[in-house]
């Protein structure tokens, strides 16, 4: 049986998903251009633009700070072994920025979406229960997540460099 494993971007509230052209998400789009030279088997959840016409996040938007970071690595990484939704689903590569978080891993498509959206959730909470970190609760995430799917290590490897690249 071929693992799949799936490219996951969620940002934080206020800021523009990868498939927004309001976006800069340009380095995203050059690497899966490039990649797709030389690697067919990639589907994505919804299409990156050709032009991303980049806008300012709206005034509300959310940049987390570097405690939140580091707990939301730790956080996501625990969740992804043990939580009883979320669970069972190897996290090879993670990257937790100001404004979005960058997850590689293997998941089937039948229960991405809800272990996914139960990573959020509980990391929103996690956040909020440790007032260090300056953020949680609700309006921590925008909505939905945009991600790309794929089962070729070779893919694996190299999109888990690209996320795990400074």
């Amino acid at each position: 049986m071929t693992k799949e494993f799936s490219h996951i971007v969620w940002t934080t509230h206020g800021c523009w998903k990868p498939d927004d052209q309001r976006g800069d998400w340009t380095q995203l789009g050059d690497f899966y251009n490039r990649l797709l030279t030389e690697f067919a088997g990639v589907k994505f959840s919804r299409a990156l633009p050709h032009v991303w016409n980049p806008q300012a996040p709206l005034r509300d938007h959310l940049r987390l700070g570097d405690k939140a970071r580091a707990q939301l690595g730790a956080d996501i990484q625990k969740l992804s072994v043990s939580d009883r939704v979320a669970g069972n689903m190897p996290v090879v590569a993670i990257a937790v920025e100001p404004t979005c978080v960058q997850l590689v891993l293997s998941c089937d498509a039948a229960s991405l979406s809800q272990k996914v959206g139960r990573l959020k959730s509980r990391t929103a909470t996690l956040l909020k229960f440790n007032p260090e970190t300056g953020v949680g609760g609700k309006n921590t995430w925008g909505k939905g997540f945009w991600y790309a799917s794929f089962v070729d290590q070779k893919i694996v490897e190299c999109v888990a460099a690209f996320v795990n690249a400074p």
